[in-house]
């Protein structure tokens, strides 16, 4: 499975959990940002790097996609996007 999706698998997941057209709550944050911490540790970054990178997604994933529709609504563009790859 590409590293991509073994981030946005459980994110996506866990926004079908908590959909709602009112931005992101802080439970859907924490869920995005343990998914992604997730990603990192199997990847090998360490602890500093992994904070940054997942700080980095989440404010970018806010930014681009502000309620939870739009980011279930665009799950294929998050995967490919170029602004989160450049969190790296």
């Amino acid at each position: 499975m590409k590293k991509a999706n073994r981030f946005f698998i459980p994110f996506i997941l866990a926004l079908l959990l908590n959909a709602c057209d009112n931005g992101w709550d802080s439970e859907s944050q924490q869920l995005f940002y343990k998914s992604c911490m997730e990603d990192a540790k199997e990847r090998g970054l360490d602890a500093a790097k992994s904070r940054s990178v997942c700080n980095c997604r989440l404010e970018t994933a806010q930014k681009k996609y502000p309620t939870l529709s739009d980011a279930m609504e665009n799950v294929e563009k998050m995967m490919n996007d170029e602004d989160l790859k450049k969190c790296e």
